[in-house]
Order: structure tokens, then sequence, then C-alpha cells
């Protein structure tokens, strides 16, 4: 391992101020102020072999001329572990129209740049490897083989671009100036519409009129029955796709916040079937 990989810990170390901010799934975050008075954010990255930290390293590069995600001055390939700059911030909630149309336009700049990677997301094969995975299956997975049919229907015929696939609420950071969409550990080749409705679906946005405010900024037009029956194809296709996800981990680590994720998302994917 490079002298530098242990960077992170030295800045923790080193630090004037230091403070926990995130109990991340997948990391663990510290707000730093140095002894020059630099403010900082520092990832310490958990181990998760499903998770390719070169990748990321390299989608963090490609995108960083383009202000979409937090400044990053310092990652470590092997680890996952980073530095960025601390920006003043804050995580929504509850999302109003305005809020809305931010969202939709930073998602929109960012998929117009059409990147491109090494990794496909492989969302079929994610739920297979998921559901494999459970010592205890809940249901035959061919309960929803008719989802599963439209959804690879959809997939196939889009086009792949470089997508996100994780627009969770603490993954969109508001400031006064600007919104930032950051912690790109899942960016791969995906289609569009998967970013759309993970930032629908994540974070719980089920009224229709919100819902089809953000289509329409997203797409620059009214949306018509054939949009929309693929958004909610897809809606369905994710909470099946995050359920079984949810329900290895507890199987695997007997924790109870991903045994309420999975109620969440199988409950409310049998709402919507």
């Amino acid at each position: 391992m490079r002298k530098q990989a242990d960077l992170c810990q030295k800045v923790l170390k080193k630090a004037k101020y230091i403070e926990k901010i995130v109990n991340g799934l997948s990391n663990d975050n510290y707000f730093v102020i140095t002894k020059h008075n630099e403010k900082l954010v520092v990832r310490i990255a958990k181990f998760d072999p499903l998770l390719d930290r070169n990748c990321e390293h390299d989608i963090v590069k490609a995108i960083a001329p383009f202000n979409i995600d937090v400044p990053c001055i310092y990652f470590d390939k092997t680890s996952g572990d980073k530095i960025t700059i601390f920006q003043e911030g804050y995580h929504l909630d509850k999302y109003k129209k305005n809020d809305l149309k931010k969202v939709a336009l930073l998602i929109k700049k960012f998929h117009s740049l059409k990147l491109k990677c090494t990794r496909d997301f492989k969302s079929l094969e994610k739920l297979n490897s998921y559901y494999e995975k459970l010592t205890k299956k809940p249901f035959p997975l061919s309960k929803y083989s008719n989802l599963i049919s439209k959804y690879q229907n959809y997939l196939e015929k889009d086009e792949k671009i470089l997508c996100h696939n994780d627009i969770v609420k603490g993954n969109l950071l508001f400031t006064k100036e600007k919104l930032f969409l950051i912690d790109y550990e899942y960016a791969a080749m995906n289609s569009p519409m998967f970013d759309l409705v993970s930032f629908i679906s994540e974070n719980d946005i089920e009224d229709k009129e919100s819902i089809n405010y953000f289509l329409e900024t997203y797409y620059q037009k009214v949306i018509n029955d054939e949009i929309m029956q693929k958004f909610m194809t897809f809606y369905c296709f994710l909470d099946l796709l995050w359920g079984m996800w949810a329900l290895a981990k507890y199987q695997e680590s007997s924790e109870q916040i991903y045994y309420d994720i999975y109620l969440t998302k199988i409950n409310r994917l049998d709402k919507n079937i």
C-alpha cells in the first residue's frame, strides 16, 4: 500500500477538531478542522466486496470539472478513503416544488454529460445475486416474473450512460449557493430512468403531483402514459431489488435497520404492482 494510503487516518489524528457526522451504511464520515483551520470531510470506507473503489475514483475524477460533486482533494483507490472540502449544507426530508426542480435539473446536467465507465450496474444480475444469498427465501422470485420481464425489456432498449444509482437524501447536499450530488460508490452504466426512480423511491415521494412535476422538469415536456408506465415499472423493480438487498444484509448481520428497509420496500411493491 502506498505511503499516502494512511493520509486520512493521519488527518484524523492531527485534527484540531473532529466530529462524526454521518453513520453511513458503507462509510464512516467525519467533519474535521485541521491545525491550519481547513474544514474537511474525511471518509473512512467500510470494506464491501461489491464496491469497486478504483472505478469510483475514476468517476469522481471525471466529473470534477463539472461542479456536480463536492471538491475532492484525496482519494485512495485501494481503501476507498477520501477527503473532500467541507460544504456548509443540509439534507432534506421533504421536497418543495423548487427543491424538486433543483434535483431534476442537476440529474439532467449529470446525465447530459453522457460519461462512460468500465462498470455496468447489472441490476438484473444483482437481483438474482441478492436473492441467491438468502438463507431463508420469503417467496419464489417467479412471483414477480412479469415485472422482471417488463423491466428487462425497457432496459434492453435504453441507451446506457453513467448513472449515480443511489440518489438517497444523504447524497443530495443543499447549500445556499447550489446543490451537490455526492458519493459515487454505486455509479455505473445504466438507464437514466434508474436515477429518476431512485430519487423518487428512496426519498419516499409518493404524491402524483410532485412526481409528475419532477419528471416534467427533467424531460422538459408533458409526461404521457408511456413514460409513466415505464417509470412505474422501474419503481416497482427498484423496490424488489433493494428489498432483496436489504433482506440479504439482514440475514448476514441481524441489524434491524436492514429488515425495516426490506419490509418498507416489499410492502410498497405489493401495493403498487
